[in-house]
């Protein structure tokens, strides 16, 4: 395979959520766009982080209220981030070391992009057709 890097894999056009939104309705929108991560950012359009429906199923466990309280209260604790000009692999095994499907790519210390283990998956599978041709 030839190395790139993730930020070749960042898409363009991004969904994302307003941290204002209760997570009742970010649900609505992650499930109405089959999504299970989303940036979530500010009326700036400063991105502050990743839901995640892992987080939202971890809240309504413990406390069914959480749906009526605010994205920025649930954004993930602990993502992941790599720097833009990191090679594809690379970012691929943190991923997998620390048990995480999505990680944030940042440049000049700032978020610029979202890439899900799917982004990963389907990059390797063309690169792979690719070499076999």
């Amino acid at each position: 395979m030839k190395k790139y890097t993730i930020d070749s894999l960042i898409r363009r056009d991004e969904p994302t959520l307003s941290i204002y939104l209760t997570i009742r309705e970010a649900t609505l929108v992650m499930d109405k766009l089959g999504v299970k991560h989303m940036l979530a950012i500010d009326h700036e359009n400063k991105i502050y982080g990743v839901l995640t429906h892992s987080t939202i199923f971890k809240c309504v466990a413990i406390d069914d209220l959480c749906l009526e309280r605010l994205v920025v209260d649930y954004l993930d604790k602990e993502p992941l981030y790599v720097e833009h000009n990191e090679s594809i692999y690379s970012a691929f095994e943190k991923m997998v070391s620390r048990g995480k499907d999505y990680v944030l790519v940042v440049r000049d210390s700032k978020i610029i992009g979202i890439v899900r283990l799917l982004d990963l998956l389907s990059y390797a599978m063309r690169e792979c057709g690719r070499e076999t041709n």
